[in-house]
């Protein structure tokens, strides 16, 4: 991020050691991965894409499926614009809200089905769901198990206001119909943040 001293911006990078650990993992595990759920906040839907993590999806050919979360509180007319630019390069994107009623969760579980369920009948469809720092991963993992069927009301993942509270990768079942697991990873920043905007979006 960028700090203004003296009269001059000095660039500031924040990339504690969990999150070193956490871009190392998601190499490590994205091999056998089938689909990378992107979570960004729908406020911010620009600064909270990380590119990082985007050129690792790349490079291994993951299917990718974007989710904006916080759809309830962002200015839905830009938003817009940017999921419609989402869509128009091949990717599926979902408007979301982890914490308000009227979003359509399943929607997310049915994308999955871009790859064929018949070949994982006895593995299961292997999902890894990643982003910047405070996006809702956690909310939109337990609204996803909440949906599932044999997962009601079972909260598996600790929610809070706090960012980073995830810091190692883990792996879970999600749903039995189809056969659905997902790793979860630790909300990860750019390694250097150069633009004083995206700096200040990110820190609001």
């Amino acid at each position: 991020m960028s700090l203004k001293v003296g009269g001059a911006w000095s660039k500031i990078s924040w990339f504690p050691g969990h999150m070193h650990r956490g871009m190392r993992l998601i190499r490590e595990r994205i091999p056998d991965i089938d689909i990378f759920i992107e979570v960004r906040d729908a406020r911010v839907p620009i600064s909270s894409f990380n590119i990082e993590i985007d050129n690792v999806i790349k490079e291994h050919r993951k299917d990718k499926i974007v989710l904006f979360n916080k759809f309830d509180l962002c200015n839905k007319q830009q938003t817009t614009r940017v999921i419609q630019e989402v869509r128009s390069l091949g990717n599926i994107a979902i408007p979301v809200s982890s914490i308000t009623r009227g979003y359509d969760f399943s929607s997310i579980l049915k994308s999955t089905r871009i790859v064929k369920t018949e070949k994982y009948k006895s593995t299961g469809i292997w999902l890894m769901i990643g982003g910047m720092p405070n996006v809702g991963k956690s909310n939109i993992i337990n609204s996803l198990r909440v949906l599932s069927k044999g997962f009601k009301n079972n909260q598996v993942t600790v929610t809070t206001s706090k960012p980073c509270q995830t810091t190692y990768v883990n792996g879970f079942k999600i749903c039995d119909e189809p056969l659905t697991f997902l790793v979860d990873s630790p909300g990860i920043t750019l390694p250097s943040i150069n633009s004083k905007e995206m700096g200040m979006n990110l820190g609001l």
